[in-house]
């Protein structure tokens, strides 16, 4: 069964390199293409994409936003979050969106087909990078004393979210 899939990033080069690496994987196939979430609404609704692949940085309206209009539109679309940033808070936003996967642009391209194929069988995937840094700072949480019960909770919704899809989805990395 093939995988469709829709590449919305407001570089064409980029987009064009990653449809390339794409193609080299029988079970995939590149449906459609956008260059800014405005237009990904469109394309998305002409196309019905198994997979949809989102840079979060684009002018007009942004990866997080369009995927949560796009969420809202088609409830299991899925989306992988592209970024450059593995800021927490980056991720955070992107994973309330509603997407299920969040890469950053540095990934290799085995991550790249594994994020794929996990996202599109239901499963989750985060960029190894950032797992790492969230287990840390849940780590580092986990052994500080004396905070503010306040600060906290603030930082732990933010990481725990992040444990909870290491757990549910580690049966997809098997």
């Amino acid at each position: 069964m093939s995988t469709n899939i829709v590449l919305i990033d407001d570089h064409k080069l980029f987009r064009e390199g990653i449809k390339r690496i794409l193609e080299f994987e029988e079970s995939f196939n590149v449906v459609a293409e956008a260059s800014d979430g405005s237009e990904a609404l469109a394309v998305i609704d002409e196309n019905e994409p198994d997979v949809v692949i989102m840079d979060i940085n684009m002018p007009d309206v942004n990866g997080v936003e369009a995927t949560k209009q796009l969420i809202d539109q088609h409830g299991d679309l899925k989306v992988i979050i592209l970024s450059i940033h593995d800021d927490e808070s980056y991720v955070t936003h992107a994973l309330k969106s509603g997407a299920l996967g969040y890469m950053l642009k540095e990934m290799d391209t085995e991550e790249l087909v594994n994020a794929i194929k996990v996202v599109s069988k239901g499963g989750s995937y985060i960029h190894p990078k950032v797992t790492h840094r969230l287990i840390n700072e849940y780590r580092r949480l986990s052994n500080v004393g004396g905070e503010s019960k306040k600060q906290h909770l603030s930082i732990s919704n933010i990481v725990s979210p992040f444990i909870y899809l290491l757990a549910a989805n580690a049966k997809f990395y098997n």
